[in-house]
């Protein structure tokens, strides 16, 4: 994995690392690639935007302790913005969850549909290990809640056309034959 950032220098990057406490890094007009967890994020959500990150601006409070990372909040923003929390032991193990906000879960696209039901189910759980992350996805909780909110949406036409064939057979169960 690569990251750059204007102004991003590697000594100031170690001393925030070794500083003991909740930490702050920000940094501006970059980008991310080479990551497997954001890779695999890419494929599951069908946005090759997610594959290399770029960045306008990416802030995380963390915390460095008991030999692992605890990341507060990662707010990265840049074409869309992503939220993560979660933490990345030293041995490699990770447990985060991500939400995507902004544009990404905005408007009436099968995406944003999407994103919002990822969002309001707790965010994307990202886990495993950083060289091989897993992302878990429940796309027949996904496709359920789809077709809910279809329902939803769609309630007063379905319930017409419902009421229009249920009155249609009781007129021909009640019509009078002709002899």
């Amino acid at each position: 994995m690569a990251a750059s950032a204007r102004g991003g220098r590697t000594e100031a990057l170690l001393d925030t690392l070794a500083t003991p406490g909740p930490q702050k890094m920000v940094l501006s007009d970059g980008t991310v690639e080479g990551s497997a967890m954001m890779r695999l994020l890419s494929e599951a959500l069908r946005d090759v935007r997610l594959a290399t990150l770029t960045f306008k601006t990416l802030t995380q409070d963390f915390e460095i302790k008991d030999r692992r990372l605890t990341n507060h909040l990662t707010r990265l923003e840049g074409d869309f913005i992503l939220e993560m929390r979660g933490w990345t032991a030293f041995d490699g193990t990770m447990e985060h969850r991500i939400l995507f906000l902004g544009p990404m879960a905005e408007g009436d696209s099968q995406q944003a549909r999407i994103v919002r039901l990822l969002n309001e189910s707790g965010g994307i759980r990202v886990h495993g290990t950083v060289s091989d992350p897993k992302v878990d996805l429940d796309y027949g909780k996904l496709a359920a809640k789809l077709a809910e909110e279809e329902l939803k949406k769609n309630r007063g036409q379905i319930e017409d056309k419902v009421k229009d064939a249920a009155w249609d057979a009781l007129k021909d169960l009640f019509k009078k034959k002709k002899r």
